[in-house]
């Protein structure tokens, strides 16, 4: 439904949040889970989630919206002042302890170099304590409690809309009368639509048996009609007046069975689309109603017990993988860094650094953040610390200078006509390297991955698996299509 830049995560707000997290509270944390030893990242380059007893639920639902790019920025882009401080007078804390929690975890899945992170911080700030780990909950009532308390940790700040404008949707219920044509209608707000698969094997049979069908009522069930002034038979409808951009659908797999007393979980075959068209599903025709999956939430077990992990796509290709091309295995290795031969702590001009960085980046179509990225591994220091101060934000200073640099949204690409001397030395002859590194490591858009994100493990896996999901006792329980 929406397009998004490959990297949209702007490292100088990253450096900063990282550089929040203060020496103390990271060494108790340390010490708090120090008889788990921490290695570097696996081969995926992701981070996973540690499980403190019974959190798997929240580690899948976590991977999801941190994969979700529009989510992930807007979590990053909230004005770091608006999250509140200490009041040193009274040394009262009054911060919106949620949104600096998910902050840091984000900033920490994206920069530090460790194989899996912990969530004690961010689970105290929902005020629960260490039992309340150990206790398995719903996922998909999770999911609608984190957002309600995303909202108001930031109800009257500018961020207050981040939850609604980006999963928020509307519904309208509609009563015809029969006899006098007058129609009555009520609009719900939804972040999440809940359907039943009882006797529907299919998402669009699921989807049109709730927005497509009409319920009569009649009989003992007649509607009162204000205008008509008595019972009449009626038609009941539901359709689609908004839909978000990011749409969650929660699979109502549990039922409960009267003859045992007790829920059980319908495991049949129920698929669902990659693509998924909802135009005919609205009030009225929107041109953005055409979703594409990317994460599926599984579930393995029943109700009360069992386990979540989530299969989610990696639309900004941060991940890696390893392509093998002839039977051979293309990977990183210094001698195939495209930079590898470029000393860039020669070059002290900030136009000079990054004018070397694009043109060693193909020159065309660079991610701003990975500009950022590059700038900061190559010369040990990132944009914010070293030049931000005397040259304001990185893409202002690119914007600046216009006669070098062309700007689409977050991409830039240098100007063909402009190329130092000096700079041309220094990078010549690298292009066609670093085109094959660039596609070993960051694939592009139309080959996109999945990976399976299971508490501390992430493992590779093809879009096939995902459709081995649609029926069994370990199978998908919540879709969210963008």
């Amino acid at each position: 439904m929406l397009v998004p830049n490959l990297f949209e995560l702007h490292q100088f707000i990253i450096l900063d949040l990282f550089y929040e997290v203060d020496e103390a509270s990271d060494n108790q944390h340390k010490r708090t889970h120090n008889s788990t030893i921490r290695r570097p990242r696996g081969p995926t380059g992701f981070c996973g989630i540690s499980n403190l007893g019974a959190t798997c639920y929240l580690n899948a639902l976590l991977q999801t919206l941190f994969l979700t790019p529009e989510f992930r920025r807007s979590i990053f882009s909230i004005d770091r002042n608006e999250l509140g401080d200490t009041d040193e007078a009274t040394q009262v804390i009054n911060v919106r302890n949620i949104p600096i929690q998910l902050r840091k975890l984000f900033a920490r899945m994206v920069q530090l170099d460790i194989d899996f992170v912990d969530t004690d911080r961010l689970i105290e700030s929902f005020g629960w304590n260490s039992n309340d780990t150990f206790l398995q909950q719903d996922i998909q009532e999770l999911n609608r409690v984190l957002f309600d308390a995303i909202e108001q940790s930031l109800f009257g700040t500018n961020s207050e809309k981040i939850i609604r404008d980006l999963y928020k949707g509307t519904i309208v219920n509609e009563i015809e009368c029969k006899e006098c044509k007058a129609i009555s209608r009520r609009e719900e707000g939804f972040l999440d639509l809940s359907l039943s698969i009882a006797d529907v094997s299919t998402l669009d049979g699921a989807l049109s048996r709730y927005f497509l069908g009409y319920e009569l009522m009649f009989g003992d069930n007649k509607y009162y009609c204000e205008g008509c002034g008595k019972h009449v038979d009626a038609e009941k409808s539901c359709r689609l007046l908004k839909i978000p951009p990011i749409l969650t659908i929660s699979l109502l797999r549990f039922y409960y069975d009267s003859r045992i007393g007790n829920y059980k979980k319908d495991t049949k075959r129920f698929s669902f689309p990659r693509k998924l068209n909802m135009s005919s599903f609205c009030k009225t025709t929107d041109k953005d109603s055409i979703y594409e999956l990317y994460s599926v939430i599984i579930h393995r077990g029943k109700l009360t017990g069992g386990h979540y992990h989530c299969f989610t796509e990696d639309i900004c290709n941060m991940g890696k993988w390893n392509i093998s091309e002839d039977s051979t295995s293309v990977t990183e290795s210094k001698d195939s860094n495209p930079t590898s031969n470029i000393d860039f702590m020669d070059l002290y001009d900030p136009l000079q650094i990054l004018i070397a960085i694009v043109d060693c980046m193909g020159r065309v179509n660079v991610p701003i953040d990975i500009i950022g990225q590059k700038l900061t591994k190559e010369t040990g220091s990132s944009w914010n610390n070293r030049f931000r101060r005397k040259y304001g934000p990185i893409k202002k200073f690119l914007g600046n200078h216009s006669d070098v640099f062309s700007l689409n949204d977050d991409l830039v690409s240098l100007i063909s006509a402009h190329n130092t001397e000096e700079t041309s030395e220094i990078v010549d002859n690298q292009h066609l390297r670093f085109t094959t590194s660039l596609n070993a490591l960051f694939l592009r858009s139309d080959e996109r991955h999945w990976f399976d994100f299971n508490d501390l493990s992430v493992t590779p896996i093809s879009y096939d698996m995902v459709e081995k999901k649609y029926s069994g006792s370990e199978s998908a329980y919540m879709l969210f299509y963008r």
